[in-house]
């Protein structure tokens, strides 16, 4: 049998007072109830801790060296129960946030001003780190959090949508492209330009190199049809991916 912490705080109780009575009457407890979980505790110790008499109760040897070594048990215990609490009701405690460099630059600053407001006890890290690496960041289990593009379904992760962002093809004003009203990115093939495949999330076409080859429309554009570009003629709309939470 192993002692409990309602061992514990009646031992306590008894050893302040050195009176039943009274420690019944602290404990909210019968002097009967009292007696049996006093008597508890010894015999999962293995011996007497009081000394008792129709006049008086003392601690034993035993009990006086048990004394400081309950009390430091049932601190222990109430901190623990705190710290805890306090954890879940975020009071205290630590969080990791991996973000995209765009969103972590711009957008997260204010969001974290806000929740340490509210929250002035937790701890926030924010991981400033490439799409593909939130994603892995996040299943890996290294951060409760992150901010990035829809995953694919087969990540098997919850997305929650934050933003929608809209992707546009930028063209001289010399280009065939600034004159029309409407395209398709299947005519935006050429001239092509490159960019890390990483900044958007993306898998390398056919180009290789440092970066993938891709449209003006971007990779989000995926086969949509570009609106008009207005009066300039040198934007062309492209498609939305959103930014969430997983």
């Amino acid at each position: 049998m192993r002692m409990s912490v309602k061992q514990l705080r009646a031992f306590l109780a008894v050893a302040h007072t050195l009176n039943f009575a009274h420690a019944s009457e602290r404990l909210n407890l019968s002097q009967p109830a009292l007696s049996l979980t006093i008597k508890g505790l010894e015999e999962a110790l293995g011996g007497a801790l009081l000394q008792r008499s129709t006049r008086k109760v003392t601690l034993t040897q035993e009990g006086e060296l048990f004394l400081p070594m309950a009390r430091q048990l049932l601190a222990d215990w109430d901190n623990v129960e705190e710290a805890m609490r306090q954890s879940f009701t975020l009071q205290r405690g630590k969080i990791s946030v991996a973000a995209m460099p765009s969103f972590a630059a711009n957008v997260l600053p204010e969001a974290l001003k806000a929740f340490r407001d509210r929250y002035a006890g937790v701890n926030v890290t924010v991981h400033d780190v490439i799409n593909e690496q939130v994603i892995e960041m996040v299943r890996e289990g290294r951060v409760e959090m992150g901010i990035a593009f829809e995953p694919s379904p087969t990540h098997n992760l919850l997305f929650t949508p934050l933003a929608v962002d809209r992707f546009v093809a930028i063209v001289p004003r010399q280009s065939p492209l600034a004159e029309e009203k409407a395209a398709h990115l299947a005519g935006a093939v050429d001239p092509r330009f490159y960019y890390p495949a990483a900044s958007l999330g993306g898998t390398p076409d056919a180009g290789g190199g440092a970066g993938a080859q891709r449209s003006p429309a971007g990779r989000s554009a995926g086969e949509s049809p570009a609106g008009d570009g207005g009066e300039n003629g040198g934007q062309r709309p492209g498609g939305q991916r959103g930014t969430g939470a997983v």
